[in-house]
């Protein structure tokens, strides 16, 4: 087999060498793809709404969101009791009635949005007290604190029922009410489109005084083809040589 190694060497004015390492530097630095005024539906029920999770956090989930509300509201937190990353930072929260004490298992919060660009280097910034399972168009893609205790598990194998429990956030160190930020580049390129991030949130406890949520989704939006067309078209690139070899066999 013959492996060939490619070596370019760019020729270009200094002046447009600089836009063009601008526009090098501004395509890999990281743009929010979801930020936490999204509109977003959710379902806060103190009975099971038997969900199937295959359905109704993907992009055709039939009737499966009747029983959810559509909340526009620009805080993008939102709580029943006191969450300690809101009230530290002074976030305004959504308040929503927590069902009676007792009948606190799962909130269910689903997120559609649209990309004009591709993105990798995905992370995702979550509050989720006391744990919860996230989805992408219908797969789960990890858990925090549900799998294993302070831990996002990007397999997650715990069964994602109404009534399963998240685990005991008893340890600070476990940081539930905490924003956490987490590496989602192992998801790889999303593409442009759109899509659908859902989140299961879980109580530890069936009587627990509060639950938080908030997310937002980043990532880096991977240059378009046409955008280096432009370059040479203005000049910022006036010359290319490749030079191949053969390498031994």
């Amino acid at each position: 087999m013959r492996i060939l190694n490619f070596t370019s060497v760019l020729t270009a004015p200094a002046a447009l060498l600089s836009v063009f390492a601008a526009f090098l530097a501004t395509s890999s630095s990281a743009v929010v793809i979801v930020d936490s005024s999204a509109s977003l539906k959710y379902l806060l029920t103190d009975t099971d709404p038997s969900l199937d999770n295959a359905v109704w956090t993907s992009s055709t989930p039939g009737t499966s969101l009747d029983a959810f509300t559509d909340s526009t509201s620009a805080t993008g937190a939102y709580q029943y009791g006191g969450i300690e990353h809101f009230t530290a930072n002074t976030i305004t929260t959504t308040d929503l009635t927590p069902p009676a004490s007792g009948s606190r298992f799962t909130t269910y919060f689903r997120i559609e949005f649209t990309t004009v660009s591709d993105f990798n280097a995905l992370s995702l910034d979550l509050v989720a007290d006391d744990g919860a399972v996230v989805y992408l168009d219908g797969s789960s893609i990890g858990s925090r604190n549900f799998d294993t205790i302070g831990v996002w598990d990007a397999t997650p194998t715990k069964t994602d029922s109404f009534t399963e429990l998240a685990l005991s956030d008893s340890n600070t160190t476990h940081q539930v009410e905490e924003l956490n930020t987490i590496d989602l580049s192992y998801l790889g390129t999303l593409s442009a489109g759109t899509h659908v991030i859902s989140f299961s949130i879980h109580q530890a406890d069936s009587t627990s005084s509060d639950m938080g949520f908030f997310a937002e989704l980043s990532g880096t939006a991977v240059p378009e083809p046409s955008q280096y067309a432009l370059l040479l078209g203005m000049g910022a690139i006036t010359s290319v040589l490749v030079r191949r070899k053969r390498a031994s066999k």
